[in-house]
C-alpha cells in the first residue's frame, strides 16, 4: 500500500506530531509505503484562485505541493493529521486541502476516486463539539474527492498527554491503540471499529472532573509548570535507556549520555562491572566473571568528554521508542533522533 501523510499540525512536540508518528510507524512496519508530507514544514504556499487548474488540471503554483499530488495519484490512501483550532482544521491542514483543487475536474474527481481516506484529529476537549465542525468537513472532503472515509478518528483530552497521564495505563492502551490502527490500515485498508473506539477513549469521568483538571493545567502552563516532563522523570527515563543498553552491550565499561533538547537536560552514565577482584576469581580456576553472578552498575556521571553514544532526541520521541510504540529507524528518518559514537548499540536493542 502506498500511502500520503498529510501534516498539519505546526507544534512539532503536540500531540497531533505524536499520534501522526505513531500511526506512520506502524504502517510502515506493516510494508506500507508512507510519504511523510509535512506542510506546515515544507514550502506551500495557498491557494491563489487564479482558476489555471480548471483549464489544465495542473496548480500553477509552482512548489511542495506538486511532488503531493503527484504522490497522491498513484497512490491507495491519504492520511491527514490536524489539530483541532476554532472546532476545525488548522490553517496548514486547509491550505493542503485548498491545493487538491486540480484534482476536481467538472465536480469530479475521477483522479483519486476509490482511495482510502483516513484523518487524525487532536483537540484540548473531550470528544464532542469540538470536533463536529471538523468531522463534517472530513466527510464533506472525502465525497469531494471520490475517497471511502475508512476511519475519522478523534483524539481529545490531550493535556492527559502531558506529565499529567505520563503513567497512566489508559494513555498507554490509548497510543497502542494507534499503532494497532495504523497496521491494521496497512495490512488491509481498513481499522477496526473496537481499534477506534480504543483510541478515542475517555480519559476524565466526566466533563465536569476534566474541566477543572484542563483550567489547573492551563494555569500551570501559563507559569511554565507543565508542557516539559520533570526533573526526577527525565532522569529515570535516561537511566532506564541507559540499563536496556548496558544489558545488551559485550563491552562492560561504556559511558552514555542522553539529551532532551525540548527540555534542555543531558544525562549521562557510566556502566561498570561490579566484580571488585577479578584477580580472585582467576585464582579460582575461572577466565572470566560468571555471567550468572556477573552484574552491571550504572552510575551517573557529569559531562564525559566522549560519550560512546550519545542520543539526542524529544522526550516524548525517547519515551515511544522504549515503549515500542516507534523505532528508532523511524525517528532517525525523520530528524526526531540523533545518535553519535557507537549508534548500533542503540538501534540494535530499541527495534
Amino acid at each position: 500500500m502506498k500511502v500520503l501523510l498529510a501534516r498539519g499540525n505546526p507544534n512539532k512536540l503536540g500531540v497531533s506530531e505524536r499520534l501522526a508518528d505513531i500511526f506512520a510507524c506502524a504502517m510502515e512496519s506493516a510494508g506500507a509505503e508512507v510519504f511523510d508530507f509535512d506542510v506546515s514544514g515544507e514550502n506551500v504556499r495557498p491557494c491563489s484562485g487564479c482558476g489555471a487548474c480548471n483549464v489544465s488540471g495542473k496548480c500553477a503554483v509552482a512548489d511542495a505541493m506538486g511532488e503531493a499530488l503527484d504522490f497522491l495519484l498513484k497512490a491507495d490512501a491519504l492520511v491527514c493529521a490536524s489539530p483541532v483550532y476554532f472546532r476545525s482544521m488548522s490553517s496548514q491542514m486547509k491550505k493542503f486541502f485548498d491545493r487538491c483543487y486540480p484534482l476536481v475536474r467538472n465536480g469530479e474527481a475521477a483522479a483519486t476516486r476509490g482511495k482510502k481516506f483516513v484523518a487524525i484529529s487532536a483537540a484540548s476537549g473531550r470528544i464532542g463539539r469540538p470536533f463536529e465542525t471538523l468531522s463534517q468537513t472530513y466527510r464533506a472532503t472525502a465525497e469531494i474527492l471520490g475517497m471511502e472515509l475508512a476511519a475519522d478518528i478523534r483524539r481529545g483530552e490531550s493535556p492527559y498527554f502531558t506529565e499529567l497521564g505520563k503513567s497512566s495505563t489508559r494513555v498507554g492502551k490509548i497510543l497502542r491503540a494507534f499503532a494497532r490502527a495504523g497496521r491494521e490500515f496497512a495490512a488491509s485498508g481498513h481499522i477496526s471499529l473496537e481499534t477506534v473506539a480504543d483510541a478515542e477513549m475517555t480519559l476524565s469521568p466526566s466533563a465536569e472532573f476534566f474541566e477543572q483538571r484542563a483550567k489547573l493545567y492551563w494555569e500551570l502552563s501559563k507559569r511554565g509548570k507543565v508542557g516539559k516532563a520533570g526533573a526526577g522523570e527525565l532522569k529515570q527515563t535516561a537511566r532506564e535507556v541507559a540499563r536496556k543498553i548496558a544489558d545488551a552491550a559485550k563491552d562492560k565499561t561504556l559511558t552514555i549520555t542522553i539529551a532532551f533538547p525540548d527540555a534542555v537536560a543531558r544525562h549521562s552514565f557510566e556502566t561498570r562491572d561490579t566484580i571488585k577482584n577479578p584477580s580472585a576469581t582467576a585464582a579460582l580456576g575461572a577466565t572470566s566473571p560468571n555471567p550468572s553472578t556477573a552484574r552491571l552498575k550504572i552510575k551517573e556521571t557529569k559531562n564525559p568528554a566522549a560519550p560512546d553514544i550519545e542520543i539526542s532526541a524529544s522526550s516524548a520521541v525517547i519515551c515511544d521508542i522504549l515503549a515500542s510504540l516507534i523505532t528508532p529507524a523511524y525517528a532517525l528518518k525523520r530528524n526526531k533522533l540523533r545518535l553519535r559514537g557507537s549508534a548500533e548499540l542503540f538501534t540494535s536493542v530499541f527495534k
